[in-house]
């Protein structure tokens, strides 16, 4: 079986290695790669990941990823979680919300295996 992937792209470089390394830790089912979010469309387009975490959505990452994750965009404090084609705006999240969305897409990609 396919190890989740997941890209994590997201701003400040400290908030994407924090998240890339405790995920790694805490959920060895998945294959997390770090990416800079200027690289993120060809990163997405090369490994055509389950679960993308940015900053930024853009339409390739939205097209791209049958799930993602939006974390504060503009610096907002908003989260925007997107899980095959349904929207949802998250006012408060934490890590553990983060971990809950990585096992829902992890149970959804398994079901289609």
């Amino acid at each position: 079986m396919d190890k989740l992937r997941i890209i994590v792209a997201n701003e400040p470089r400290s908030y994407r290695d924090s998240i890339s390394g405790a995920l790694q830790i805490l959920r060895p089912i998945a294959e997390v790669f770090r990416a800079e979010p200027a690289d993120l469309e060809r990163e997405v387009a090369r490994l055509a990941p389950h679960l993308v975490i940015c900053s930024r959505l853009t339409p390739t990452v939205e097209s791209g990823a049958p799930c993602w994750l939006e974390l504060y965009p503009g610096g907002s404090p908003d989260v925007t979680v997107g899980i095959n084609g349904e929207r949802t705006d998250m006012p408060e999240f934490d890590f553990e919300g983060l971990l809950a969305v990585v096992d829902r897409v992890e149970i959804l990609q398994g079901s289609e295996r």
